[in-house]
This record gives C-alpha cells, sequence and structure tokens, in this order.
C-alpha cells in the first residue's frame, strides 16, 4: 500500500478501533454491575472533556455533562476539563471576561468539575498550526497542567480515565497512562479532525 493509501485507511483502522476500546469500558462496568452493587458503585472514572459546561457558558458541550450525570448514577465520577488560560488584563472583553471567570472547581448538580487553565486555545489561527503537527500543542497543553493534573490522579485515585476527543483529553489520557498504567478510553466525535491528524 502506498503512503498516501495508507493515510488514507488510518482513520477507518482508528474508529474501528475506538468501539473495541469504548466496549472493554463498557464490560468493565457491566461486570461491575452483575456483581455486588458496592463494588461497582466503588468504581472511579475520571472523566476528561475539554468541549465542556462553564459556569459563563452553560451551553457548551452540554452533551458531555449530561453523560456525566448518567454516568456518576452507577460510578464515583469527577470531571477534569481543560481551559484556556485568558489573562485578566484582558477582562473589559466581552466574550473573554467568561473564560477568565472560570473557576477551578464547579458542581453540576452530582458531578465535580475541576477546570484546569491551560495553554490551550482550540482557534482558527491555531488550528492551522496544531492540526497538521498535534504533538505539538499537545505538549505544550501537558506542560501546562501535568503538575495539577498527576495530584488529582493521586488524590481521586481513579480505575479508568474516560477522555473526550482525542485532542485535548486524549492526549493527556495517553500521558496519565504513560506515568500511572492506568487504562484509558479515547471517544473521537468528529472524522474530520481525526482525517487530519493522520
Amino acid at each position: 500500500m502506498s503512503s498516501g493509501g495508507m493515510r488514507s485507511a488510518m482513520p477507518g483502522i482508528v474508529l474501528a478501533f475506538l468501539p473495541f476500546r469504548f466496549a472493554q469500558f463498557h464490560r468493565r462496568l457491566y461486570s461491575l454491575r452483575s456483581s455486588e452493587p458496592q463494588d461497582f458503585l466503588s468504581m472511579r472514572v475520571l472523566f476528561l472533556a475539554s468541549y465542556f459546561p462553564k459556569p459563563g457558558i452553560p451551553l457548551a458541550g452540554v452533551w458531555a455533562l449530561e453523560q456525566a450525570k448518567a454516568l456518576a448514577e452507577v460510578v464515583d465520577l469527577e470531571v477534569a476539563s481543560c481551559t484556556p488560560w485568558v489573562p485578566g488584563l484582558l477582562e473589559w472583553i466581552d466574550k473573554a471576561r467568561p473564560w477568565i471567570n472560570v473557576p477551578a472547581t464547579h458542581q453540576w448538580d452530582r458531578v465535580t468539575v475541576r477546570y484546569f487553565k491551560s495553554l490551550y486555545y482550540p482557534v482558527a489561527p491555531l488550528n492551522a498550526w496544531a492540526y497538521p503537527d498535534p504533538s505539538r500543542q499537545m505538549a505544550l497543553t501537558w506542560a501546562s497542567v501535568r503538575g495539577r493534573m498527576l495530584r488529582m490522579v493521586e488524590r481521586f485515585r481513579p480505575h479508568v480515565l474516560f477522555c473526550h476527543h482525542t485532542a485535548v483529553s486524549g492526549s493527556l489520557g495517553s500521558r496519565i497512562h504513560a506515568i500511572t498504567g492506568l487504562p484509558y478510553v479515547i471517544t473521537d466525535h468528529d472524522y474530520d479532525e481525526i482525517a487530519t491528524c493522520v
């Protein structure tokens, strides 16, 4: 197969692999559910999602919040959400203010969310630079949250990481896995992002 053919085939391979990993996650949940209730409820899931509601931006990623709420009914769950760091000097800009005012922690019903302000900026000018080689932006993001995220993992002691989108949460999950050995599952939602990164 030519290199061009391999590149075009890779997204399909990635997408085919994701349901397999997700099925493993669900089998683990099912096996716990089939055993003693206390065993199932003792499973700790760290839910990583950058596209997630913020107090000042409540409609962003509402589907991720609803999924987190549903999971929180049956497992011990916390959310880690990377959010762009925006300097307070820009508070006079209306669109910047909600990002500046993102709190470190917020409670959405029974779901506890910890927001990690980071050097991750998924905006059009930077996407053109990041998509052809995401490793540069992912490395910068990881460097800006590494210590705080590892401390959260040490405190919460999750059994599994559930990551929404390869960038940025899946990248963070893979790096946490490399350090801790924790299993992780990635769910991607945008085929174009996968195709662009392969």
